[in-house]
């Protein structure tokens, strides 16, 4: 939906050369400008900071939080440049995609979400 690219295609080659593809920065600002509501952009990516739980004690505490997931050989740097607000890594080996990832951060976060638990 937000790729200015004719075909869809969600990623290019890297600037410098070399093996790979980063995923397309126009794209993911176009996604990001989608979200109306003011948000908190944490993207995933190994040259992050590590994610800690004082980390998800204070994201629990933010309205909206937008987390943009890695995939290929990650960002184009202008992509974190513009619109990350943090940048995490949640541990020293390497997954096929952030998405997993994003669901670390999203269990650890959702659970001091009052009453996502319940009682527990």
């Amino acid at each position: 939906d937000f790729s200015a690219n004719k075909y869809q295609k969600a990623d290019h080659t890297l600037i410098g050369g070399g093996a790979g593809q980063i995923l397309d920065p126009e794209m993911i600002e176009n996604a990001l400008h989608s979200v109306k509501n003011p948000k908190h952009t944490i993207f995933l990516s190994a040259v992050g900071k590590p994610f800690k739980q004082i980390d998800a004690m204070r994201l629990a505490q933010k309205k909206h939080v937008v987390l943009v997931c890695g995939r290929y050989e990650g960002f184009d740097e202008r992509s974190i440049e513009l619109s990350a607000d943090e940048v995490f890594c949640i541990g020293d080996f390497i997954l096929t995609g952030g998405e997993l990832g994003a669901l670390c951060l999203i269990d650890s976060i959702a659970r001091y979400i009052q009453g996502v638990l319940g009682n527990a």
